[in-house]
């Protein structure tokens, strides 16, 4: 006795995928609906399914992963990013904080008195 069929399966195959699944339809001589079914009621009762429906569904399972890893690698360029655009304005300010602290030193530098003077500050000649 066949129950009533009262669910759909909708999904979506690239072109590639809509030519192997069409092949492997006209391999069988079944209508597409009848072969999808057929293969899904072996797959549930541990009968060997059809491998170019097999091959279709890992596929779309790598292809899922894929995408995911994809999505993954975008988010850590866009993370890498951010973190070299803070380095990059952390080195202009370090940069510029050293270019104050050298004019710094420079004017002190010209505050001392020079080494050729004679005076009462011997060790001068020494610095």
């Amino acid at each position: 006795m066949q129950h009533k069929r009262s669910n759909r399966i909708v999904f979506y195959l690239n072109d590639e995928e809509a030519d192997r699944l069409e092949k492997a339809v006209e391999a069988s001589d079944l209508p597409r609906a009848d072969y999808l079914r057929e293969v899904l009621e072996n797959d549930f009762s541990g009968a060997s399914t059809s491998t170019e429906v097999s091959t279709i569904i890992s596929t779309d399972g790598a292809l899922l992963e894929a995408q995911a890893q994809v999505r993954g690698l975008e988010e850590l360029v866009a993370q890498m990013r951010e973190r070299q655009g803070m380095s990059d304005s952390l080195n202009q300010e370090l940069n510029q904080r050293l270019q104050e602290a050298l004019a710094t030193s420079d004017r002190l530098t010209l505050m001392l008195p020079s080494p050729s003077e004679s005076g009462h500050r011997p060790w001068w000649r020494v610095w």
